[in-house]
């Protein structure tokens, strides 16, 4: 974007690159090597050695290559962390058993006494409005494991969602849809106090 004056001027380099920059020199061999060829499959993998274990010819004229040279001095020396530990895959029988028992600790668990989930939570409360007498509660809290004045102390301050009824409202839009409201209300249970 921008006119050519604001542009930087472009540079071009003051001298010449040296020879060996960029380049390798390629030496031809003095003397023909003998290829020994041998048919084999087209699918057949080359069979040219990828590494060697001791230095020939062409691994020294690698060494000389200051480029190659920069950039292994730039990488640095290798760094091996001796304290890490191959990862196993754990055997299939001993995540089998530790699923299993973790499963066995969430079900025990959920039938402690005291102690209840959510869904649970709202089913008792929706029984709880259905009982009419002070020996339904203490059997309703026996059926979810809790102590009758827990259900009852909890029951103040916690309820299931209720409809009122008395309250409910229906109305018919322009399109001819039925739209149907209704409120919420707080129920207790009716129950014959002696």
């Amino acid at each position: 974007m921008g006119g050519a004056a604001s542009k930087g001027a472009r540079t071009l380099p003051k001298r010449a690159p040296p020879t060996w920059a960029g380049a390798r020199t390629v030496q031809q061999p003095t003397e023909t090597p003998v290829v020994n060829v041998q048919a084999k499959p087209s699918g057949a993998p080359s069979q040219a050695p990828l590494a060697s274990e001791t230095r020939n010819e062409a691994i020294e004229k690698d060494a000389f290559d200051p480029h190659f040279l920069s950039n292994l001095s730039r990488m640095g020396q290798v760094k091996v962390d001796h304290h890490m530990q191959a990862v196993r895959p754990a055997n299939d029988a001993t995540q089998i058993f530790e699923r299993q028992r973790a499963e066995e600790e969430a079900f025990s668990s959920q039938h402690q006494t005291g102690r209840i989930d959510a869904y649970s939570l709202t089913d008792l409360l929706d029984a709880r409005k259905s009982c009419t007498s002070p020996a339904d509660i203490r059997q309703l809290a026996e059926k979810y494991r809790m102590d009758p004045s827990v259900v009852e102390e909890l029951s103040r301050s916690v309820n299931s969602p209720s409809v009122d009824r008395n309250r409910v409202r229906t109305e018919i839009g322009k399109d001819g849809e039925e739209f149907v409201s209704v409120t919420a209300a707080w129920i207790n249970p009716l129950i014959a106090r002696p």
